[in-house]
């Protein structure tokens, strides 16, 4: 009789989760959240799209072309934004495999001496050989969410550096071509 309200109750315990899932704030199209309610934009603006990543070859330049990726290519910022973006996907992965068993598998050698006069013993000291081998199973029972929110943040934080990777190129990018033209 105890055994079945035990795996009920270890069943209703892992269902549970830790806060609510994380739910994006909408925004609808017409909306602008730098604007005065009294104030619109004028017809042909529009907000809240990407530019593409060469937005400058709408200029038709060549020279703009090359001073560009000549930067891209030799800017440290972009390269140290590009690592931290790897490094953050890396992280998420492991994540992800929280919610597997981890398996394991050790063996270990050791040599060492006895000397059977400490435990009064009137024998000649040994040498003894050890060897062990064996194996482990564990799995974490995710019983309050803790590894669905951790997975969460690690997808979050990855999602953030892509875009600091994208707000560095757009600044780099967008600074050369204003020093082009200026010049």
């Amino acid at each position: 009789m105890r055994s079945p309200i035990a795996v009920l109750g270890l069943v209703a315990l892992t269902s549970c989760a830790v806060g609510p899932d994380f739910a994006r704030p909408t925004m609808t199209a017409t909306s602008n959240p730098y604007l005065p309610k009294s104030q619109t934009l004028p017809v042909n603006v529009t907000t809240g799209g990407a530019p593409s990543g060469d937005w400058w070859r709408a200029f038709g330049s060549p020279q703009l072309d090359a001073l560009v990726s000549k930067a891209v290519a030799q800017n440290q910022d972009l390269k140290l934004a590009q690592a931290t973006l790897a490094s953050v996907k890396a992280r998420q992965e492991a994540t992800g495999g929280l919610y597997y068993p981890q398996v394991g598998l050790h063996a270990g050698a050791q040599r060492e001496k006895v000397n059977f006069a400490s435990y009064g013993l009137n024998f000649p000291s040994a040498t003894l050989n050890l060897f062990s081998i064996g194996t482990s199973v564990s799995y974490a029972l995710d019983i309050f969410g803790h590894e669905r929110r951790l997975n969460e943040s690690a997808q979050a934080a990855a999602e953030a550096e892509k875009y600091r990777l994208n707000a560095a190129y757009l600044t780099l990018t967008g600074n050369v071509v204003i020093q082009a033209l200026t010049a």
